[in-house]
């Protein structure tokens, strides 16, 4: 069974830093910087979870909104999609449309 730990360590390089909030399920893990939200501590310095936070947030919408039904099956690819658009946020509409374009055009070549 795949647990927490081990996806995160298998999914980051060795010296990533992990921002997390206080949730002892992520007690362990090495290079970990903690702001403590049971303190009402949600920043400190540049470390905070919003970005993550925010991201799940917008993908429940998104699935109550658009997806209506995400099937187990299928959740890895959803995630993925959404992460995808996601990522290309900080580009305005003109550079989102070209980004999807050459991903489309790289995938069918």
């Amino acid at each position: 069974m795949l647990t927490m730990h081990s996806f995160i360590t298998q999914n980051t390089q060795p010296e990533t830093v992990t921002y997390t909030d206080n949730n002892t399920a992520y007690s362990g893990l090495t290079n970990r910087e903690v702001v403590n939200h049971s303190a009402e501590e949600f920043v400190r310095r540049m470390i905070h979870a919003n970005e993550i936070e925010s991201f799940w947030s917008m993908l429940k919408i998104s699935h109550t909104g658009t997806f209506h039904i995400m099937s187990h099956k299928q959740l890895e690819r959803y995630v993925f999609e959404f992460t995808e658009c996601h990522n290309i946020l900080d580009q305005d509409a003109i550079g989102q449309v070209g980004i999807i374009i050459a991903q489309n055009m790289r995938q069918n070549n």
